[in-house]
């Protein structure tokens, strides 16, 4: 089988047998492809119960009667006529609690926030939390800009869960965001428990989060040289959440193989015989 630096050699050498050969002889470890995940899971259930290990039975249908609900792109509940910053405060510990975070008994909703969220809050912490009028004037302040006041979680680049406030015509709502594999369970629970309150609320990425909970998606398998991760561009078409390398196990990689169905290769052309 050909690795990459064999296959510059043969599309230079030979580039009108170039193609077949790649279709035919490319390692798999340099290929892309998707694998179910319930099969994945049917091979390696250890993983499959590391993912739910902090959701209960009944959360999950829960969670899936409420996306149920969710219909174009719509918030779900009663959109309030008015936003203040101790109201966000307590929409953020609501989420809090039904995650059983550690180390907030005792603090205000506030003081919950600060423990837990990023930070960088372009002056939220000075406004009254009672106003509504300041936090108008601050959520429309076209200046503010450069920090996370709603990442009510913190993390990195994905692995962090944002609460959002919104305003459309019916008023103000909130929408979470969290489909990273590592804090997609924390957001359920932050969308479960805002659903609960009755507020009106949206959960981005809501089919590819409930797909991945029951296991009903696909996982994307990128080449070993590619870091698996913001791979998106890899399976045009496709709703991917959850990209991987092949295991360097053998046993594991073994195991895998037969469960994968392989993408097609790009048909490589060259626009003129080099000599």
């Amino acid at each position: 089988m050909y690795g990459w630096s064999q296959r510059l050699e043969i599309v230079l050498k030979n580039y009108e047998t170039y193609n077949s050969d790649v279709k035919n002889n490319l390692a798999f470890r340099q290929r892309t492809g998707t694998i179910s995940r319930k099969d994945y899971w049917e091979l390696f259930p250890d993983i499959k119960e590391a993912y739910l290990a902090d959701i209960s039975d009944e959360e999950i249908p829960l969670f899936v009667r409420n996306i149920e609900d969710q219909k174009d792109g719509e918030p779900v509940g009663s959109y309030l006529a008015d936003m203040t910053a101790g109201k966000f405060y307590e929409y953020c510990a609501i989420g809090y609690k039904a995650n059983q975070y550690e180390h907030l008994e005792g603090l205000t909703a506030k003081e919950q926030y600060y423990k837990k969220a990023d930070g960088r809050d372009e002056g939220l912490a000075e406004l009254n939390t009672d106003s509504a009028e300041e936090f108008e004037a601050w959520y429309n302040d076209g200046h503010r800009g450069g920090g996370h006041p709603w990442e009510v979680c913190r993390g990195g680049n994905s692995p962090h869960i944002d609460l959002y406030v919104r305003h459309n015509e019916n008023g103000f709502f909130l929408s979470v965001r969290g489909k990273a594999w590592t804090r997609s369970i924390e957001a359920i629970k932050f969308y479960n428990a805002l659903r609960a309150e009755g507020v009106a609320v949206y959960l981005h990425d809501a089919k590819g989060i409930t797909d991945r909970l029951l296991g009903s998606d696909r996982l994307g398998i990128v080449p070993e040289h590619v870091i698996p991760s913001y791979c998106e561009a890899w399976f045009p078409g496709m709703d991917i959440l959850d990209f991987m390398n092949l295991p360097y196990e053998q046993d594991e990689y073994e195991l895998m193989l037969p469960k994968i169905t392989w993408l097609e290769e790009q048909e490589q052309k060259l626009l003129k015989k080099i000599c």
